[in-house]
């Protein structure tokens, strides 16, 4: 059972590589909630930068890549980025840090995870799932590699696309929802 649902929650995750023209400018966790491939990631992910402007998402300029493992990296556009509301009484607008893409071309299917539309109870296990950024290999391996190597230039530019959907597994941490507002019981 839970070997069934770390595969699932594993293929469904991506790696998220954003470019504005030539130049790198973001790299996040998403993750599929469609058999059609859209993905869920942090609005952050898709403009590089907090607080959220959406010219910044709607620039013409902006190419966003998804790397799901053993799949090809696709192309993506922006559905929604960034959910703002209004609140009397606030200073501010308040920003959703939430976003969904779509893919530009439409594979057979995708893998994804099944969404529950209910919040979870108390007492319930919940799941976190990503590619952290918390690991130093095999993360920062093209800070490592000697580029005089046969190969390392092409392997550095893969990484650009999201190798580490290949090469490594989403990190994936299990908790408890407790009673007390604001604490997670982790195991």
């Amino acid at each position: 059972m839970l070997y069934d649902l770390y595969n699932e929650i594993s293929n469904a995750c991506c790696i998220i590589t954003v470019f504005l023209g030539a130049e790198k400018i973001s790299q996040g966790t998403g993750f599929s909630f469609l058999a059609t491939g859209e993905i869920m990631t942090a609005a952050h992910v898709v403009t590089g930068r907090y607080p959220i402007r959406q010219r910044d998402a709607n620039d013409p300029e902006l190419k966003i890549f998804a790397k799901f493992p053993s799949y090809p990296v696709t192309e993506y556009k922006v559905g929604l980025c960034c959910i703002t509301i209004k609140v009397p009484g606030f200073l501010e607008d308040v920003q959703i840090d939430m976003a969904i893409l779509a893919p530009m071309t439409k594979a057979t299917e995708f893998p994804h995870i099944r969404v529950q539309t209910a919040p979870p109870k108390l007492g319930e296990e919940v799941f976190i799932a990503g590619y952290s950024d918390e690991l130093k290999l095999p993360f920062d391996v093209d800070k490592l590699l000697d580029k005089k190597i046969t190969g390392a230039t092409d392997f550095i530019n893969a990484m650009n696309n999201g190798y580490m959907a290949d090469m490594t597994g989403p990190l994936i941490k299990r908790a408890v929802v407790c009673s007390a507002p604001g604490t997670l019981d982790t195991r």
